[in-house]
């Protein structure tokens, strides 16, 4: 059994503000960036990444956004975030959300990381920070979403005893059971494995188990030893 890694998310925070005049100007006019190298890669360019699209957003709230034309007056005073959406054609997506507190939120795809998922966040946490601030240092940061997926040999004729042995062990803080929806298909029964938290796990009747909102590899790595010996 493998645990497939889907997604990640974090918030990191720089010790400066961010002047959003030089982020903007910055992005408008490029198509691709060269992050700056963590670890040494054959091209020597550094990770290279696709700008798919960046959106401004004033201080008001996520609904206000305000376009940017680099030949007119613009009201930088006014900007509270910048969102900015990267794609590549070697690694997965990623997006970062910079505040002008310097406060960021980076969120991306791992299913194309097949191994030291790990590094590869703490890689591209540094490089985007660094491409941002054109500071090169090693932020702190937080990883508040690991989503991941992996299979159980069960079938829907056992699925309602495999759930009742979850219930036994008492290992888990709640199960909810599926209910019946849409033509009569059986949805997915969520179990939590922490008090209080929305980190669970989405159980099909066909093996299928997916987990959401864990903080770390190892919680990821622990809940799942707990699962699959119970299972």
């Amino acid at each position: 059994m493998s645990v497939s890694y889907n997604l990640f998310q974090l918030m990191c925070s720089v010790n400066q503000s961010f002047e959003f005049k030089e982020i903007i100007e910055k992005i408008a006019d490029v198509s691709a960036v060269y992050l700056p190298e963590r670890n040494l890669r054959s091209t020597g360019l550094g990770r290279k990444l696709v700008l798919d699209s960046y959106t401004i957003y004033g201080k008001s709230g996520f609904k206000n956004k305000i376009e940017y034309n680099k030949s007119l007056s613009f009201p930088f005073s006014l900007v509270g975030s910048v969102h900015c959406k990267f794609i590549s054609e070697s690694t997965n997506g990623v997006s970062i959300l910079i505040f002008s507190s310097g406060k960021l939120k980076i969120s991306g795809g791992l299913s194309k990381i097949k191994s030291n998922h790990q590094q590869y966040i703490d890689d591209i946490v540094y490089e985007l920070v660094s491409f941002f601030t054109g500071s090169l240092s090693d932020p702190t940061y937080n990883i508040s979403m690991l989503n991941a997926q992996f299979r159980i040999p069960i079938t829907p004729q056992i699925f309602r005893k495999f759930l009742f042995k979850l219930q036994e062990s008492k290992k888990f803080f709640n199960i909810k059971e599926p209910t019946l929806s849409g033509r009569g298909r059986i949805s997915s029964a969520k179990v939590y494995p922490f008090d209080g938290r929305r980190s669970h796990f989405a159980v099909d009747p066909k093996g299928s188990v997916q987990m959401f909102a864990f903080k770390s590899f190892d919680e990821v790595e622990s809940a799942v030893k707990t699962f699959i010996e119970i299972s």
